[in-house]
């Protein structure tokens, strides 16, 4: 049997294939990188990392299925959806249990405070995020008082940004 008619009897699709690839991908990186002891100073904090990075962008490549197949009109992207999505899932857990058992030895009170503390952070960078993104088209249409309101926030933001840019933002390497 020749190549071209192996390659035409190949029962998966060239998408199905770089979901799986692409999906897998980051877990044996981890796995390589436990073994032969290739990750970061903090190797519980990097994989962490890693899979929540990896579980978002599975999540984002799986709610991009819809737009990309109305606007390039592949269909296969539409079977693939689930995949990615369960895939996404798969990540979300795992980054859950490292952070749950490996990073805090399932300690309630250490888990309840850690969370909290997060929570917390993420509101403040959102204000800050929010107050950023009131440019100056929105700012225009406010009245003078309002507008000084607003400008002391935005230079909250920008000094946020410039700090978590310039400096390792809460002890993260990476």
């Amino acid at each position: 049997m020749s190549f071209i008619n192996r390659i035409k009897r190949f029962p998966y699709t060239p998408a199905q294939v770089a979901v799986h690839v692409y999906a897998w991908s980051e877990l044996v990186i981890i796995i390589y990188g436990v073994l032969t002891h290739h990750l970061t100073a903090n190797p519980i904090q990097a994989m962490e990392i890693d899979t929540g990075r990896h579980a978002i962008a599975l999540l984002v490549l799986s709610l991009a299925c819809t737009p990309l197949t109305t606007l390039l009109g592949w269909r296969d992207l539409l079977k693939r959806r689930r995949a990615l999505g369960l895939y996404a899932i798969m990540y979300a857990v795992l980054h859950v249990i490292i952070f749950m058992d490996l990073d805090n030895g399932l300690a309630w009170n250490l888990l309840i405070q850690t969370v909290i503390q997060k929570i917390i952070y993420f509101v403040w960078h959102g204000c800050f995020s929010f107050a950023g993104s009131a440019g100056n088209d929105f700012l225009r249409h406010l009245e003078s008082p309002p507008r000084k309101k607003l400008e002391a926030p935005a230079l909250g933001c920008v000094l946020h940004r410039a700090h978590c840019g310039t400096a390792l933002c809460h002890g993260s390497e990476r």
